[in-house]
């Protein structure tokens, strides 16, 4: 019968289904537009997108704080008791890098400490010695700031008594990497010395130590070699007597920047270190301090690695 209609009647039908066809589609699209949830990967029905709603935000959170020690840990690099995140010190510690007591695993100084880099009871920071530091790396008793050696210590690398800045030995030294009596610049040693990085008495250049110095960054009397302190060193950097390598000090070092007597590597304090960055008694190897270290950059007794 359509085949009788005339060829404009055909094209307004043929018009009229295409344009309802057309806006079924759309409706069609429109409402999955608006309905468009789904199943999330926590198994809530929400709406597609990247935000997160309470109840994830509390699983990313709990996420987050977990490879932490302690109890109540928040964050990471504590110390003491109570400790909020991992690296931290304190009593009854179970992960690396703490202090106290009963630390189990590595950098831990104290007693009964089984690792590396530990420091004894009740310190409060990260790689702390003695009893009363304040802050890293700091040696002896109220130490104030890191890598210090003696009493009353101000700032970082220094030994002795009453050191103001950093890498210093002796009495009242005033800058840096001093050693001795009255010294007025960085990184001397001695009295009277009137430029930067010299030890002793009489040096007219810099970085020397003591009398008759030969060359620069010496310290002492009959020095050979740069950076040396004291009496018959062999190279640079040491201080005392006997000194046989660079930046020791004390009395029969073997190696560079060890302090105390006894010394047999580099970087070590105190009597029968054996190797470098030690202070203490018996130390083993190098950066520990207290007595009985078996390896490096520990505190405190007993102490059985390194690092």
């Amino acid at each position: 019968m359509l085949l009788h209609l005339r060829p404009q009647v055909l094209l307004l039908l043929t018009l009229a289904l295409t344009a309802t066809s057309y806006n079924g589609i759309a409706s069609a699209e429109e409402k999955a537009d608006v309905h468009s949830f789904g199943w999330n990967s926590v198994g809530r029905n929400e709406p597609s997108g990247d935000e997160l709603t309470p109840v994830d935000e509390a699983d990313h959170i709990e996420a987050k704080e977990k490879k932490w020690l302690g109890n109540g840990i928040r964050t990471k690099r504590w110390l003491g008791d109570g400790i909020r995140t991992k690296r931290w010190l304190g009593d009854g510690i179970r992960t690396k890098r703490w202090l106290g007591d009963g630390i189990r695993t590595k950098r831990w100084l104290g007693d009964g400490i089984r690792t590396k880099r530990w420091l004894g009871d009740g310190i409060r920071t990260k790689r702390w010695l003695g009893d009363g530091i304040r802050t890293k790396r700091w040696l002896g008793d109220g130490i104030r700031t890191k890598r210090w050696l003696g009493d009353r210590i101000r700032t970082k690398r220094w030994l002795g008594d009453g050191i103001r800045t950093k890498r210093w030995l002796g009495d009242r030294i005033r800058t840096k990497r001093w050693l001795g009596d009255g010294i007025r610049t960085k990184r001397w040693l001695g009295d009277g010395i009137r430029t930067k990085r010299w030890l002793g008495d009489g040096i007219r250049t810099k970085r020397w130590l003591g009398d008759g110095i030969r060359t620069k960054r010496w310290l002492g009397d009959g020095i050979r070699t740069k950076r040396w302190l004291g009496d018959g060193i062999r190279t640079k950097r040491w201080l005392g007597d006997g000194i046989r390598t660079k930046r020791w000090l004390g009395d029969g070092i073997r190696t560079k920047r060890w302090l105390g007597d006894g010394i047999r590597t580099k970087r070590w304090l105190g009597d029968g270190i054996r190797t470098k960055r030690w202070l203490g008694d018996g130390i083993r190897t190098k950066r520990w301090l207290g007595d009985g270290i078996r390896t490096k950059r520990w505190l405190g007794d007993g102490i059985r690695t390194k690092r």
